[in-house]
């Protein structure tokens, strides 16, 4: 994927995420059609915005992907774009977990970093997919599909927010 060059049409979602991003809801969706170059789009966004505040020493980038195996090959793909664009200024870090162990995932991987790479930067990208946590009509647990809404901003009511945070 990184030795692909982006298409105009991909540079235009690009900076409207981007621009989602900054308008202030911190939270951008993007949809599109199968084989458009949706993770590209989402490396490259991921990319820009880490480029945009070099001093931020960690990073937490969530992809999600409508199934395990596809997770699994495009947060690959992810990581070997950033991996270049980056270049050795960042440690880029992958995991495919469940929302409730984030924070254990996060922490696992601090510990495995090297001693020589602590002074780098960290770029941490956490796959999400139905199979791992949000499987509306399924599998998954309720109160995480529940976080998760929260976390994207399904819905801001003061409400929901304190329902959640109980």
């Amino acid at each position: 994927m990184s030795s692909v060059e982006l298409r105009a049409f991909q540079w235009a979602s690009v900076k409207a995420v981007c621009e989602g991003l900054n308008s202030g809801s911190g939270v951008f969706g993007l949809a599109d059609e199968v084989g458009l170059g949706k993770t590209l789009i989402c490396a490259e966004t991921a990319y820009q915005i880490i480029a945009k505040n070099p001093r931020k020493a960690v990073n937490i980038v969530y992809y999600i992907a409508p199934s395990i195996e596809l997770l699994d090959q495009n947060l690959r793909s992810i990581a070997s774009y950033l991996e270049k664009r980056c270049g050795n200024s960042y440690n880029i870090r992958s995991s495919v977990t469940r929302v409730s162990r984030i924070p254990l995932e996060l922490a696992k991987i601090n510990e495995k970093q090297d001693s020589k790479k602590l002074h780098k930067k960290t770029i941490f990208i956490i796959g999400l997919s139905p199979g791992t946590s949000f499987n509306v009509s399924g599998s998954g647990h309720k109160s995480e599909r529940a976080y998760l809404a929260a976390l994207f901003g399904f819905d801001k009511k003061n409400e929901t927010k304190n329902r959640i945070a109980r």
